[in-house]
């Protein structure tokens, strides 16, 4: 029955392509509105589970404290009348909570010789003053995004102003400069593919009708991100290069069996209709077990796993869907402008490098095992970054801003402890002083630094007291002198932990970008591990109905895998934790197409030859298709990597690209050697394999 379904949609599209493109037309213009509608959220931060210490203490700074991100402006002067003046303008500033100076501790009159000097140095320094931003609402958020933009505004009035950053600072900048990229990446991208696919099928008229149907792919998958509420610009950047890459390999396979069905049907109807339904068949498999790898990120505790997991899976199954209906009609419409090189002249092109590869299985499989060792080794060694700023362009002005106001004002990287209002005074002055003490941390300020311990509550100012004391908790400000993500900022921020649960404080919690940082560390280091195993375990359940199968190929791919994740560590760079962890499911969805490719073509050809020609068989098919689809996602995201500033799509990119090469020359050159030298074990513990296969002489 199912056969007969899909024969009936296989002949719909095929003698109504016309109407498919409409119908295809029609919804593209809700999802283009839907697209341009869906929020994109550009704090990783926000990713983070709600279970995590860090997250549960800033969420206590947002709602009891009303400081859901910070930030900070350096006036180049002293005169206190004009920071005032300043200080009342941002704050009337709508999304701005607060803006924290000296005065709100201090009276202004109170001479500089008098004030502690933990507190002066907070806020003033070397003729310059610092103010303290909270805003109201998240720094990704729209609300904070403007209050941003006011805040510039406002500023550019104001001759004294030096920097102005902060995460909603850096969020706001980030926005800009992605959405400046993200046109030209997609014109690099559509470019660089078309000509690469035009030369390889010797058409121009091919690449055109592939891109536009899969841009109508990629606009359905982006159109539809309304379903989860917003998504990260990483997601977006990321979700539409991989969703280009991997249609690719569906627009070729219905492509050449169009092209093969046209020699032996009557009509180009007829020709289409078994095309699609070969297609179908073909590519169901190869997209399932890619979907299932991308769904596997969703195993991740940080949910920017689930976020780019959803997508790239909703992603694949679009493409899957747009190249048995949208790309059928337009190359049936379109039929006359269609001229494929011939297929038999590219196979006959690649016969003496499947010659070679068949002829030298042996060998080529000692290389196979001889190159999982270095993998495998750099793999394990490669240094992962943690390190916020490493994944932001350095270009940026609030990225300048920190290095001119660190160079004024000492570091402004801050943690905050937030304890229970009852905690004692004295142990909180004990807190902040063995903290203080710490390496890595400048000063530690609490209510204590102000006003000695021993002197009643009810005596100290209602204003002091309400900067510190909130919604049954007291805070306490860390200054730290390291960076976020750094091995010396986590051992900081579990210095500051211990320090906490000695003096037995329970309901305390360190928030901070810092400690946020810090947790991310130790979630990613489950995360990693669970989504490699994830993807193995669903491709061995999914992928064929045989026991040697699935281990030959995952072997082939995650030497691919490990191959790309060693390469940083050969060249002594460091990687971005969140490319590192999410790399392997990507990587692996991209190329186990390639492996199904060739694993489904051995198949079909060992029915007719012995092991050897049915590999050289296999060989000449496949390399074309192998070839184009592993350059055409290359060719997709190298433009990324020259346009972009930001460090993380521009790794992210990179490592995606460099793989799609690995990945093609590791299934060309080394696993069909694995496949010969395995060929009677495959036989024997493969379902259908004995009675269908040629036998060896």
């Amino acid at each position: 029955e199912r056969v007969n379904h899909m024969k009936a949609f296989s002949r719909f599209i095929s003698h109504h392509p016309k109407y498919v493109l409409l119908i295809g037309l029609v919804i593209l213009v809700p999802a283009l509105i839907s697209a341009e509608l869906t929020p994109i959220n550009y704090d990783i931060f926000s990713y983070m589970p709600k279970h995590v210490e860090a997250v549960k203490g800033q969420l206590i700074m947002k709602d009891e404290y009303n400081s859901a991100g910070t930030g900070f402006i350096l006036l180049e002067t002293t005169d206190v009348p004009k920071i005032l003046e300043v200080k009342d303008g941002i704050a009337a500033i709508e999304g701005v909570s607060d803006v924290n100076w000296i005065s709100d501790v201090v009276d202004p009159s109170v001479p500089e010789t008098f004030i502690p000097p933990e507190i002066l140095g907070i806020y003033q320094k070397k003729g310059h003053a610092l103010l303290h931003i909270s805003f109201e609402h998240a720094a990704a958020s729209d609300e904070t995004i403007a209050a941003v933009y006011e805040i510039k505004d406002f500023l550019a009035n104001v001759d004294s102003t030096r920097a102005l950053t902060g995460l909603p600072v850096l969020v706001q900048e980030l926005r800009v400069l992605v959405n400046q990229e993200k046109v030209r990446a997609i014109i690099a991208a559509v470019v660089i593919s078309a000509i690469l696919v035009g030369v390889a099928m010797g058409s121009w008229a091919v690449p055109l009708i592939f891109l536009s149907a899969i841009g109508i792919g990629i606009v359905y998958n982006l159109g539809t991100n309304f379903i989860q509420g917003s998504i990260s610009y990483v997601t977006e950047a990321v979700a539409a290069v991989i969703q280009l890459g991997v249609t690719f390999d569906f627009s070729i396979f219905l492509t050449h069996r169009f092209r093969e069905e046209t020699m032996r049907c009557e009509n180009k109807e007829a020709a289409m209709e078994k095309a699609i339904h070969s297609t179908f068949s073909a590519i169901f498999p190869a997209a399932l077990t890619t979907i299932a790898g991308f769904l596997a990120l969703c195993l991740m505790e940080i949910g920017i796993g689930a976020d780019m997991g959803i997508v790239m899976s909703k992603g694949v199954f679009l493409g899957m869907i747009t190249s048995v209906t949208i790309l059928p009609a337009m190359l049936l419409i379109f039929h006359e402008h269609i001229n494929i090189r011939d297929i038999d002249d590219v196979a006959v092109r690649h016969q003496g490098v499947s010659q070679f590869l068949a002829k030298h299985a042996p060998t080529l499989s000692i290389v196979f095992l001889l190159i999982f060792i270095p993998a495998v080794y750099g793999r394990f060694h490669t240094e992962l970054s943690y390190n916020i700023n490493d994944m932001l362009p350095q270009g940026m002005p609030a990225i300048e801003s920190i290095e001119t106001i660190e160079s004024v004002m000492g570091d402004i990287e801050m943690a905050y402890v937030v304890l229970p209002e009852d905690t004692p005074r004295q142990a909180i002055s004990a807190i902040a002083d063995q903290i203080a003490e710490l390496d890595g941390v400048e000063k530690a300020v609490s209510m204590s630094n102000l006003v000695d311990p021993s002197i009643p509550e009810s005596f100290i100012p209602e204003e002091v007291v309400k900067k510190f004391n909130k919604g049954g908790y007291t805070l306490t400000t860390v200054i730290l002198g390291v960076d976020p993500g750094t091995d010396e900022a986590n051992d900081v921020i579990e210095n500051i932990r211990g320090i906490v649960k000695a003096n037995g404080i329970s309901e305390s919690y360190v928030a901070g970008t810092a400690a946020i940082s810090k947790d991310m560390v130790e979630l990613s280091q489950v995360d990693i591990p669970k989504v490699n195993k994830a993807c193995i375990l669903l491709i061995v359940a999914i992928v064929f109905g045989s026991f040697s199968i699935p281990v030959i190929l995952i072997a082939g791919i995650q030497l691919a895998i490990f191959v790309n994740l060693a390469i940083p560590f050969y060249l002594g760079h460091a990687v971005p934790y969140l490319t590192f962890t999410v790399i392997s499911s990507i990587q692996l969805g991209t190329t186990v197409d390639y492996a199904i490719l060739l694993m489904s073509r051995y198949k079909e050809e060992r029915t007719r030859h012995g092991r050897k020609e049915a590999m050289i068989q296999t060989l000449n098919g496949s390399i074309p298709a192998i070839l184009i689809s592993g350059m055409s996602l290359f060719a997709a995201t190298i433009g990324l990597v020259f346009i972009s500033n930001v460090n993380t799509l521009k790794s992210m990119s990179l490592m995606i690209g460099r793989g799609a090469l690995i990945s093609m020359a590791v299934i060309i050159v080394l696993l069909p050697s694995i496949i010969l030298v395995m060929d009677k074990l495959i036989v024997k513990t493969s379902y259908g394999w004995k009675k269908s296969i040629v036998k060896e002489i």
